[in-house]
């Protein structure tokens, strides 16, 4: 059943993005980096944070658990954790955000007790916690679920040990990594996810002491230690939110140049913009992109890191609906992932689904209508098609823009959308 709320972006297009963009810290490294302070009773800074309603509900969880949080200058927060309890995190605090599963990994492996009720977040099919649990119970856990609430127990610790994951989960990876930490002996997790935020995760861990290294590109070693200390840290910032200004420049045949971001974390995507027929170039921690023409269709197929991200899915289907060609794009990752497909359809795109797979034929343009948000990407997907629609888009739902990008709407208007929140 569509849940429709009274809050709505109207988008009058078609327009020309046109500007620069400065990136924010991701929100798929903070909220791990959030749950890990946890594992520490010292004072850890972070800065780059992003201000996102699913960090606030993280931080409204740990600071529940006894975290002293404070806010300070430029997206910077100070955690002390000396007065950290561990006691049930009930359904108000996890429903929220899915992320909430990454406490229980560090609540396990520094109390030796964790009580969760399961997580909430954005419904685009199956992601099952099952490699998360497993894998604690491989390092010792007694774990039950019941009545939808998660209760691990390790009244003497943790102990090392060897794990296979059956996938390469990024939140089984990020759990079982911040478990090890401080689990008696060795811990090698194989079959780990390779994504930069991982990577961001254990540079904060090794700060703070703990003993982790690659072994490959997925695998790794984790010696446990017997405390971790605090630390300073900087997010990195958000490919996700990168590739959206990129993919929305793509789109709208226009220009745009985002500060802030690795560009090696997006090289995938960038190979792919430079087929549709992007200019771009990189430095350090910039990308710019030049779309001087309409764009050409090009098929993708989601992949775990280093391949496209599943993330940004929605937003190349908007991009192959107004380009020129047939495309197919296809979700490898989550198949349900697909509720943008009839709003898109509702603004004209010419979409074919046959379950997992998109066939498109593009057109020149989209035309307006009102259409509703069902996730945080298919949120932003609707955003690129109502930039390059005929006509005043409403999308409704924008609680979910909320938690995924900082400031849409704003930058957006400052690079050339016209665009505004309303609240009937």
């Amino acid at each position: 059943m569509k849940t429709i709320t009274n809050k709505k972006f109207i988008i009058q297009g078609p327009t020309q993005i046109e500007g620069e963009v400065s990136i924010a810290g991701a929100k798929n490294s903070a909220l791990p980096i959030l749950a890990a302070t946890l594992l520490s009773s010292e004072i850890i800074e972070l800065r780059n944070i992003p201000k996102l309603s699913d960090i606030i509900s993280m931080l409204e969880a740990i600071s529940y658990l006894g975290t002293k949080v404070c806010l300070n200058e430029n997206d910077a927060i100070s955690v002390d954790g000396q007065k950290n309890v561990s006691k049930p995190l009930l359904a108000q605090l996890t429903k929220k955000t899915r992320a909430s599963i990454l406490l229980l990994g560090p609540l396990l492996a520094r109390f030796g007790t964790a009580t969760i009720a399961l997580p909430g977040g954005c419904d685009f099919g199956q992601r099952p916690i099952d490699l998360h649990l497993d894998g604690l119970e491989k390092l010792g856990a007694t774990i039950d679920s019941t009545n939808g609430v998660i209760t691990a127990t390790a009244p003497n610790g943790l102990r090392g040990c060897s794990i296979h994951l059956k996938k390469p989960s990024v939140g089984a990876t990020e759990n079982l990594i911040m478990a090890a930490t401080l689990a008696k002996g060795v811990t090698v997790i194989e079959n780990i996810a390779q994504e930069p935020e991982i990577h961001d995760l254990v540079e904060l861990l090794k700060k703070m002491g703990a003993d982790i290294h690659f072994i490959t590109m997925n695998s790794v070693r984790i010696t446990g230690v017997k405390k971790l200390s605090g630390c300073s840290h900087t997010i990195i910032g958000d490919r996700l939110e990168a590739g959206t200004y990129l993919i929305a420049a793509a789109a709208t045949q226009g220009q745009v140049s985002i500060k802030n971001i690795n560009p090696k974390h997006l090289e995938f995507v960038i190979e792919k913009l430079i087929e549709c027929g992007a200019t771009i170039t990189t430095s350090d921690d910039s990308i710019s992109l030049l779309m001087s023409k309409r764009p050409r269709a090009v098929n993708i197929t989601t992949m775990p890191y280093p391949g496209f991200p599943t993330d940004l899915q929605a937003l190349w289907l908007a991009l192959n609906s107004i380009a020129t060609g047939d495309s197919e794009v296809i979700d490898t990752i989550y198949e349900s992932r697909m509720a943008h497909v009839l709003e898109l359809g509702r603004m004209g795109a010419n979409l074919t689904q046959d379950k997992n797979k998109i066939t498109i034929s593009g057109i020149p343009q989209l035309s307006a209508t009102d259409v509703y948000a069902s996730d945080i990407r298919a949120s932003a997907s609707l955003v690129i098609a109502a930039l390059c629609a005929s006509g005043n888009t409403h999308i409704h739902n924008t609680d979910y823009i909320d938690r995924g990008y900082v400031s849409l709407e704003e930058k957006l208007r400052k690079i050339g959308a016209r665009i505004h929140r309303t609240h009937d």
